[in-house]
């Protein structure tokens, strides 16, 4: 080969090595939404609920690491949700992460859909001392009820008023009295419960904290969520499923309307990553790591009796939750 030649090929070979390496970069620095034709760098933001804080925001980071479309994460209890979501609220999330189905139904009109996949799960469950195990033996909400009309000393606690929690709550002590999961207006209104129920609440020392707390200070007995009692010391407490239980599963919605993107290529693009974002937690890796929050998997099979309540039947409940 000739000098020339030679000159030539390192020419030739120098600018295919430059091309193929700006083509990577920009590949890495820009992300095509999969329907868009051009080229957007897009940061959402996405409102989880507190039980899912320190997951959601570990994932946040793991997806900001593999390019430049970015998802910042917010904190949102879902009863809040219908006052901060709606579209007269300013800087809204592109996606939420709710507490429940019936934590969006409840919501009213905001501009997410109604149904959302599953990202993980929790469910409620009892929390005893040991010296009172043979309480822990039956224990439910009738025998809770009891022990505390008849021993003044005797306290409980359970979720934290006005929260989607506290909601569970409610929803399981009124299946438990009426004995069924199959709950009606009638049946939440019911007087006779209403005055059950506040005879129970005199036993509850404070309803604005978190049972998990109040279990540290000489409560005796806790409903608190399975999540939250995997982090109490386990040779502390003794835990029994109430009979009848709420699943919290955790959908993820994303945002129907951007009223404040005028140009249909942002919304997609906006569209595009809060979609990205939802498949990336429900990867087997994001999965996984629910573990260490004590939550459970997406895909879990959960045992026992569960209610499925409608908006009717939570707003019927406000008089218990709120």
């Amino acid at each position: 080969m000739t000098q020339q030649n030679k000159l030539i090929f390192a020419v030739v070979m120098g600018i295919t090595l430059l091309s193929s390496a700006v083509f990577l970069f920009l590949q890495y620095q820009c992300i095509l939404p999969s329907n868009s034709s051009r080229c957007v760098a897009t940061t959402i933001e996405v409102a989880v609920p507190p039980a899912l804080l320190k997951w959601a925001q570990q994932a946040a980071q793991d997806f900001n690491a593999q390019g430049q479309n970015q998802v910042k994460i917010r904190s949102l209890k879902g009863t809040e949700a219908r006052r901060q979501l709606n579209l007269s609220t300013a800087h809204l999330p592109d996606a939420w992460l709710a507490e429940a189905t019936f934590a969006r139904q409840v919501a009213g009109n905001i501009p997410f859909p109604l149904t959302g996949a599953t990202m993980a799960q929790d469910w409620l469950t009892w929390v005893v001392k040991p010296e009172n195990a043979d309480l822990a033996a039956q224990l439910n909400w009738k025998t809770v009820h009891d022990t505390a009309k008849n021993d003044g000393q005797f306290n409980i606690a359970i979720p934290a008023a006005n929260s989607v929690e506290c909601i569970a709550a409610c929803l399981s002590a009124a299946a438990e009295y009426h004995g069924t999961a199959t709950l009606d207006r009638n049946l939440i209104t019911d007087g006779a419960f209403r005055r059950w129920f506040d005879e129970l609440l005199e036993a509850i020392p404070d309803r604005q904290k978190n049972p998990r707390d109040q279990l540290a200070i000489g409560v005796q007995v806790g409903l608190l969520l399975n999540s939250e009692s995997t982090a109490l010391k386990q040779q502390n407490f003794m835990t029994v499923p109430p009979i009848y239980n709420v699943v919290l599963n955790y959908p993820y919605f994303i945002r129907t309307a951007w009223p404040e993107l005028a140009n249909n290529e942002d919304i997609k693009a906006h569209q595009q990553v809060a979609e990205d974002f939802k498949n990336f937690l429900l990867s087997s890796t994001q999965q996984a790591k629910l573990g260490i929050y004590g939550l459970e998997q997406a895909t879990a099979t959960p045992n026992g009796q569960f209610i499925e309540p409608n908006e009717q039947i939570v707003e019927g409940l406000q008089w218990c939750w709120q």
